[in-house]
């Protein structure tokens, strides 16, 4: 398996496994707004000349707090189970720290996400500007000490509210 930036090739291949895998159309239509925003990170993950798997890194803040947000993640569903989601995870958060940012927030599984190093956000009273329920809404530092200081409500690309 290789993962890599993704590419202009990779889009149909992308969307489709992005709708296989959250059964929706909310997140294509998300990956679709986003790709282009600038410092956005999108990476696939390849094996046999087939995309696998495809994640997505969009730069939000936190009350000014520059931050990027983990938001799909999709693995086509014939390949789940078999790491390519969790190369995906590691790989994209090196690119973040490569890229220079020091916090990342996801909305995800309590007990997927802490395996990156996830904590949950809002006893750090770090909230996210929809109702979610506390053990899903989690942060890592990508830096040490770069929650020092840090509170308030995440602010996210306007494409976020129409998921």
């Amino acid at each position: 398996m290789d993962i890599r930036v993704e590419e202009p090739d990779d889009f149909e291949a992308v969307h489709a496994l992005i709708g296989a895998a959250f059964d929706s159309e909310g997140e294509v239509a998300l990956v679709r707004q986003l790709r282009d925003v600038v410092g956005t990170i999108s990476l696939v993950a390849t094996g046999e000349g087939q995309v696998l798997g495809h994640i997505l890194f969009s730069v939000c803040d936190v009350q000014g707090v520059p931050a990027m947000a983990l938001a799909p993640v999709a693995v086509r569903p014939d390949a789940q189970r078999q790491g390519v989601g969790k190369a995906l995870v590691w790989a994209g958060l090196d690119a973040c720290r490569e890229a220079g940012q020091r916090l990342v927030i996801v909305l995800g599984h309590p007990s997927y996400y802490p395996k990156f190093g996830f904590i949950r956000a809002q006893p750090l009273g770090i909230m996210s500007p929809w109702k979610v329920s506390d053990p899903h809404y989690m942060v890592l530092e990508l830096v040490e000490g770069a929650l020092e200081g840090v509170s308030g409500t995440v602010s996210y690309h306007p494409a976020f509210s129409e998921v």
